[in-house]
Formats: structure tokens, sequence, C-alpha cells
């Protein structure tokens, strides 16, 4: 379980830090946030799809239909796609509200096994501020924030428009089948019918290419079983296969 500690000088003056050489870590995250910014790219690789967090939807990249699971993360540690979200590259750091200040703190996760105490990257340079590659780090994390918000801002609007609907998946296994319930996509018929006043009013909020990044990344979900399969086999991906038609999933 991650212990996420805020970076400081007192705490790690005169420690190191390793950069993760695998992917073990995101082994069992079926699915991992996404923002705008990232999406062109990201729906080029994987599904990406909106998920319910009490009264929202977020922007959500998807590994697989099922809760413990990351077909993405092969059986060495290595990611099966051209892209990795930036929520997994900024490990072991990350971002998170202070209790005491609006602004966010530079955590790390102390559980890592990341964190050590030499033959690392220093956390401080020798004038006491953050080294180079963490404040390199933490520029990017602030910058993912800004976008989240933007990307927020888009999907609330998405929603307002009644153009997130849920997605229902069978995923079929010889004579079984299973639907996977709790994910949502945007409702293509209805974008394509939008009124001029919201089809605008999504325009200058960024959401329509968000909208668009989404419904194309979908086709993606026919190489869960194909990444499935490759788990089984504790073997190297064939590419030439992995893009091959298969009907196990319907959606």
């Amino acid at each position: 379980m991650a212990q996420l500690v805020p970076v400081s000088r007192e705490r790690h003056a005169g420690r190191y830090w390793r950069r993760f050489s695998d992917l073990f870590f995101v082994a069992k995250a079926s699915m991992a946030p996404l923002v705008a910014r990232e999406l062109p790219i990201a729906a080029l690789n994987f599904p990406s799809a909106f998920a319910k967090e009490k009264d929202r939807y977020t922007l959500v990249g998807l590994f697989s239909l099922f809760p413990g699971q990351n077909l993405y993360v092969s059986p060495e540690g290595k990611w099966l796609a051209d892209y990795l979200p930036a929520y997994f590259r900024s490990h072991p750091f990350y971002l998170l509200n202070r209790k005491d200040s609006s602004e966010m703190a530079l955590c790390v996760d102390e559980d890592s096994g990341l964190v050590v105490e030499d033959k690392g990257e220093p956390f401080f340079g020798p004038t006491g501020e953050l080294s180079k590659p963490v404040k390199d780090t933490f520029e990017m994390l602030k910058q993912a924030e800004q976008n989240r918000q933007g990307t927020q801002l888009a999907v609330a609007a998405l929603d307002e428009a009644g153009l997130i609907i849920p997605w229902d998946i069978k995923a079929v296994s010889g004579d079984q089948e299973k639907t996977t319930k709790g994910l949502y996509r945007v409702d293509e018929d209805k974008l394509e019918k939008l009124d001029d006043e919201t089809f605008i009013k999504l325009r200058k909020l960024h959401a329509l290419p968000l909208a668009y990044a989404q419904l194309l990344s979908m086709g993606h979900i026919r190489k869960f079983a194909r990444l499935a399969k490759l788990h089984e086999k504790v073997a190297s991906p064939d590419i030439e296969k992995l893009f091959q038609d298969d009907d196990i999933f319907k959606f």
C-alpha cells in the first residue's frame, strides 16, 4: 500500500530515489486517470472511458474489464503500448492537497522501494533546493493538474449536454458471457445531432476533441482478449496477431 509523504528537507535531505525499471507497481490497475492533453496519443494505444466518482464523471484509460488486472503490463513488467499515461510516469512522485493550504504538495511513495539511503538520485541539491529531476517532475505534475481541471470542465459539459451514457461491454468466452458495468462512453448518435448552441459551447470548452478521441479509442477493447492470452502463455506480444479481428468483445 502506498505511503505518500510530502517531500521536505527535514525528511529527505541526504536521501535518494531511483527511477522505476518495471511496471509491476501498476500491474493491478485496471484503469488510470487521463487528462485531455494526452488523450490524442492515448486514444491510439488503449481504450478510454468515463468512470463515475460520487456525482461526477472522470476520464480514464482502460486496461482491463476486471478489477485488479492490467493487461498492458507484461509478465516481465514491460508496458505493452507505445504510450504510458502521465499518472504512471511520475511514480514514485504524486501531488496531494495540503491540509492547511489550497496549494498542492509534492509527495513521494516511501513504500515504493524507490526511496533509498544511497546509490540513487538526490532529492535536494547541495544548496538545499530541489534537485533538477525532482523539480522537473514537480512541474510536470503541476501542469498535469492544471490540465486535469480543464479536462473536468470539458467532461462536465459533455455530461450536461446528455452525451455520456452507460457503456456495457459483453465479454464472451466459450459459452459464458459477462457484462461489465460501471463504465460510460460518449453517445455518438446524440453528438451528431447537437444543436448549434450546444455544439459551440462544447467547442469553446474543448470538449469536442475529447469526445471524438474517446469514441475513436473504443475499438482497442478488441485487444483485451489477445493480451489476456499473452498473459496466459507468459510470452512477449505478437504484434501482428494483436491487431487481427476478434469478436470476443461486443459493445
